[in-house]
Parts: structure tokens; C-alpha cells; sequence
């Protein structure tokens, strides 16, 4: 699932924009972080967080230097059910997580 955020990100980041700087801001606007989790292995759920924020560092004659940061707030959890939203937020840990 982190692999798929971080393509994510990347495409929707890069496609808009040239290459030609080395540093770029994600435009939270035009942009989302989603997932889809299977519950009870019946039903798919489908869910977003809204409150994130990433850049991209773009290192053209190295791309070894190149990186992605990505910090999602998770307790911004949007399932489209209160309800599972507020029983998933008391299961989230209040220390930062980030996606380096």
C-alpha cells in the first residue's frame, strides 16, 4: 500500500509539471492519498486521509539523490463513515509517521 501512496504522489506531482526544477511541492488541491482495505474479506473499503503534504526532490544527473518525503496526518482518516472513522482514529498512534 505505501508503494502504491508513493506512486501516487509521484504521478500526480510530476505529470503537471517540467522537470526542469529539482524541488516540488504537492499540490494537496489537485491531489489525494487513498487506499482501499478489504474488510472481513467481503467488502472493500475505500478511504482517503485529508491532511497531507509531500515534495519532491528531483536530482536530474543523479537520480540516487532523488527522494520523496511525504507526511500524512493519519488521525484525518476519511472512510465515509463516521463511525469506523472515529473507532479507526482511536487505534492510530499520536506520533508522527512520515514516508521517506
Amino acid at each position: 500500500m505505501i508503494r502504491c501512496l508513493g506512486l501516487l504522489l509521484l504521478v500526480s506531482v510530476l505529470a503537471p509539471f517540467s522537470i526542469a526544477s529539482t524541488k516540488f511541492a504537492v499540490d494537496t488541491g489537485h491531489s489525494k492519498v487513498g487506499f482501499r482495505a478489504t474488510l472481513a474479506k467481503v467488502a472493500d473499503v475505500d478511504g482517503r486521509f485529508t491532511d497531507f503534504d509531500a515534495t519532491i526532490t528531483y536530482d536530474e544527473a543523479d537520480l540516487t539523490k532523488s527522494s520523496v518525503t511525504a507526511t500524512i496526518k493519519t488521525t484525518s482518516i476519511d472512510t465515509g463513515d463516521a463511525d469506523r472513522d472515529r473507532d479507526l482514529r482511536g487505534q492510530i498512534s499520536s506520533t508522527p509517521a512520515s514516508i521517506r
